[in-house]
């Protein structure tokens, strides 16, 4: 369960305003936690996001399910009866085939990252990004939330919450 301040702070920090996904370590920015001492484990934590994000915008399989670990979850959150693409995925092996479609058929562009909030093992990832449906080149711009846990430093289970619909829309023939 996310506690208030956890949700309160992913607000305050969504409301700020967006910066490129690696503009914070090219700024020199330090997150108040790092200078309270906090550092190791949320640091760590937002590394681990960061990189399998940037692995996803490469294109990279691998470096993204570097990130997950061995009893993963994913699901995308909307009508599972309805969209056979928002059931949900359990296990490396089936998040891993379901990653691999994703890439082969989503490119994404013009990727910032608007929030990132650790709270313990929990985090809250805010992004948007144009994402191309490759067979047809059709692009639309997207505005997704994840919801991560982590455990033994790796994803334990990601909740994404984006426009399923307009996904639906975009890859329509």
């Amino acid at each position: 369960m996310l506690s208030k301040t956890f949700i309160e702070t992913f607000a305050k920090k969504a409301a700020v305003g967006s910066y490129p996904l690696d503009s914070r370590r090219s700024a020199g920015h330090t997150p108040s936690f790092e200078r309270r001492g906090e550092m190791t484990e949320r640091s760590a934590i937002e590394t681990l996001i960061i990189e399998a994000y940037e692995a996803r915008v490469r294109g990279d399989l691998d470096g993204v399910m570097t990130a997950f670990h061995p009893q993963c979850r994913f699901q995308f959150m909307g009508a599972a009866d309805s969209a056979p693409i928002c059931r949900p995925l359990e296990g490396c092996d089936m998040v891993r085939e379901q990653m691999a479609g994703l890439i082969d058929n989503f490119a994404f562009a013009k990727f910032e990252t608007l929030g990132l909030v650790v709270e313990g093992n929990h985090a809250a990832y805010h992004w948007r990004a144009d994402v191309t449906f490759t067979p047809t080149g059709r692009t639309d711009s997207f505005d997704v939330v994840d919801m991560l846990v982590i455990e033994d430093g790796k994803v334990r289970s990601l909740s994404q919450f984006t426009d399923t619909a307009g996904l639906a829309r975009l890859a329509a023939a």
